[in-house]
């Protein structure tokens, strides 16, 4: 059966640090400026200047985005050995991300949530802010826009899908080493050319 084909997938956004991760925006026009919040370990917090471009997500979203908060990347896997890079690779759709604590998902979590949806502000508004609280978790299911990749010509066999927040190294953090995942999963085709997708593996969860 021809056809084009996609893989959709829910993927949750997760502050695993001591403080909060908060961007702060105001505009001149066209022109954002974009600031993250720094907190300090005992009181108080500065600002720090981050080269990234607010765009508007008018896709259902109707809010303002940062641009590859986080990456999904498709490849294909080598046999036994690690996943396949380069030309090989498909890129997620999406647009980009308004981050804000949608679930608990850690024990240091406050029990409350403080950052919400509504500080991504409107089309014409002039400052936004968003942010994510230690341990809360911002989900992105399935249905929305841009969480998918192209399938069509992918052939079947086994893949991993790779998850990486801040591909790109703009925002400040402790440390990077905890910003990758991945699941693994066979591609096949069944009888009336429908796709399905097992899950045979999954990487690191948040900690």
């Amino acid at each position: 059966k021809e056809g084009r084909w996609s893989l959709t997938f829910s993927s949750i956004l997760v502050n695993v640090g001591d403080g909060e991760f908060v961007l702060r925006a105001t505009r001149d026009g066209a022109q954002w400026h974009v600031q993250q919040k720094i907190s300090y370990s005992e009181s108080g917090a500065s600002p720090v200047a981050i080269d990234t471009p607010l765009v508007w997500g008018g896709d259902g979203h109707e809010h303002w985005h940062v641009p590859r908060v986080a990456t999904n990347r498709l490849v294909a896997r080598a046999g036994k050995g690690g996943a396949l890079r380069g030309k090989r690779a498909r890129i997620d759709s999406k647009v980009g991300f308004c981050f804000f604590d949608f679930s608990r998902r850690l024990d240091n979590a406050p029990t409350e949530k403080v950052h919400s949806r509504e500080s991504c502000g409107k089309r014409a508004d002039e400052e936004i802010s968003m942010g994510l609280s230690p341990g809360w978790g911002d989900t992105y299911e399935w249905v929305l826009p841009g969480q998918s990749i192209d399938l069509t010509g992918v052939p079947d066999g086994k893949y991993r899908l790779w998850a990486e927040a801040d591909q790109r190294r703009r925002f400040r953090e402790v440390t990077s080493d905890n910003n990758v995942t991945w699941v693994d999963f066979r591609l096949s085709t069944v009888t009336g050319g429908t796709r399905t997708a097992l899950v045979l593996d999954v990487g690191p969860e948040p900690r």
